[in-house]
């Protein structure tokens, strides 16, 4: 491949490669110690002499010089035309990256020890910028090698379509012209009824489709879904042994009436959504109306956004209510693959059921 100059992503890798190298030789940690001088009441700090990476610790700055070195190839590569190793690269510049970084914080919260035992219990191990500055370019080469992938993704050629030659039929040659036949002996005229008007299909009308034939196929799994889903067995989310994460549609009663019917393509998901405690209304969307019905009838002003409204001080008790009471009305699911199956019967369930005017109302 042709040599290309380095992306954001590389140049990112790149510098923060060189300032890791760099900041491996700036003093991380010195020993300091508290002394006592004439004429002040409160002791004084002295810094002592500080050791690098190199000299504070026995590992970590082997792994730390890895990294750095892998960042600058990451800036090299494009330059040699080796775009093909660029990703498996910033996938190890990535790993190690994060790898690093906690070793980093780890060390900046436990330092290690540098006192030795002739120091006095006023002596302890103080930290330098070394670290500081690792740490900041630990995420700049992580950051850097993530967009590296990013980048190579974007440049990536899209494939190229061959169009098939187009064949031109050879010639055929018409058949030979026939003799006509004899006419035969024409009967006598019978009268003629008068002609029957055929209904013509308007100008400009729609063709039916193959996917109409879908459609009523669609209809015809409509009813026999609906009573699998009201003989599925019913309890509390909570309850149940095992909801599936697949998709299907889904149906909460309260005293064995229906309350409210839907579908989603995560059964489980959803049904931990319509309760968890922390959902919003865009989640917990039949807690939010009944939520809204109940603080109605407290005269609580309800006519807001619904974002700022679920989260006002004067309405967020009745949502919170209204997700409990959920939580345990009886609910009852089938799984359903057909998104198109789905989608079609959420409507038809509600109106065969009559949720739409009783998926509101408050349980009791």
């Amino acid at each position: 491949m042709e040599p290309r100059s380095p992306g954001r992503g590389e140049l990112a890798a790149g510098a923060g490669g060189a300032l890791l190298l760099l900041a491996t030789f700036v003093p991380w940690f010195g020993v300091d110690s508290a002394v006592q001088l004439p004429g002040r009441a409160e002791p004084t700090t002295v810094r002592g002499v500080g050791v690098n990476a190199w000299h504070a610790f026995a590992g970590i700055d082997l792994v730390l010089l890895v990294l750095a070195l892998a960042a600058l190839a990451l800036l090299v590569l494009p330059l040699l035309g080796l775009r093909s190793a660029v990703t498996p690269v910033a996938l190890f510049v990535i790993a190690a990256g994060l790898l690093c970084a906690g070793l980093v914080v780890f060390r900046l919260l436990d330092p290690p020890d540098l006192t030795t035992a002739a120091d006095t219990a006023s002596t302890e191990t103080g930290r330098r910028l070394g670290p500081f500055f690792a740490l900041l370019a630990v995420l700049g080469i992580t950051w850097g090698g993530w967009r590296a992938i990013e980048d190579q993704a974007a440049e990536a050629p899209e494939p190229v379509r061959v169009e098939p030659e187009p064949v031109e039929p050879e010639p055929v040659e018409p058949p030979p012209p026939e003799l006509p036949a004899p006419e035969p002996a024409r009967p006598a005229p019978q009268p003629v009824a008068a002609p029957v008007a055929r209904a013509e299909r308007p100008r400009g009308a729609p063709v039916r489709s193959a996917g109409v034939a879908a459609f009523d196929e669609l209809i015809a799994r409509l009813e026999p879904l609906l009573e699998r889903l009201w003989e599925a067995p019913a309890a509390p989310r909570g309850e149940h042994s095992g909801i599936p994460a697949g998709p299907g549609v889904y149906l909460f009663t309260r005293n064995d009436e229906p309350v409210h019917v839907g579908q989603a393509p995560d059964l489980r998901k959803r049904l931990a959504e319509h309760c968890r405690p922390s959902s919003g209304h865009t989640k917990a969307t039949l807690a939010f109306e009944i939520a809204k019905r109940a603080a109605i009838r407290e005269d609580v002003d309800v006519d807001r956004p619904p974002a700022r409204l679920a989260t006002s001080d004067d309405f967020s008790p009745y949502f919170v209510r209204a997700k409990e009471a959920v939580a345990g009305l009886p609910v009852r699911f089938v799984e359903v693959e057909s998104r198109e199956l789905r989608a079609v019967f959420e409507v038809y369930g509600a109106l065969a059921l009559g949720t739409v005017d009783v998926e509101a109302s408050e349980p009791g």
